[in-house]
């Protein structure tokens, strides 16, 4: 598969947590951010959980060392995001 986002992006802020204990569901599955299912897991969200990643995605994935490699990958997973 390759790397995964929180090894490629040598910002990603949960890369120095346990995983299993951040708040990134990408990071405690051990998957990239565009594999996961997003409907489904904001679904199960609170309405501020489920703002916080709506807007930390739009904000940040644009900016994100790894987006211009797995360009259209990020943008359909952005579409959960609409």
């Amino acid at each position: 598969m390759g790397k995964l986002c929180y090894e490629l992006n040598p910002n990603c802020l949960v890369r120095k947590m346990r995983q299993g204990d951040s708040p990134c569901p990408a990071y405690n599955k051990i998957e990239c951010c565009w594999e996961i299912d997003w409907p489904c897991i904001l679904k199960t969200l609170n309405e501020e959980d489920r703002e916080f990643w709506k807007n930390y995605f739009r904000d940040n994935c644009h900016r994100c060392p790894v987006y211009p490699l797995h360009r259209e990958k990020i943008d359909r997973m952005m579409e959960a995001f609409q």
